[in-house]
């Protein structure tokens, strides 16, 4: 089972998984995003 690091709620995240996300989802969405745009330019 893979466990995406990027998770929306990170306080749920630590009681669920025991880890701190190092990045929420909408930071880590906007990130693939503006990496995907620059691969495509």
């Amino acid at each position: 089972i893979n466990i995406v690091s990027y998770v929306a709620d990170i306080t749920l995240a630590k009681k669920k998984f025991g880890f701190v996300c190092e990045k929420n989802f909408d930071e880590g969405l906007k990130e693939l995003v503006s990496k995907r745009k620059k691969e495509l330019k």
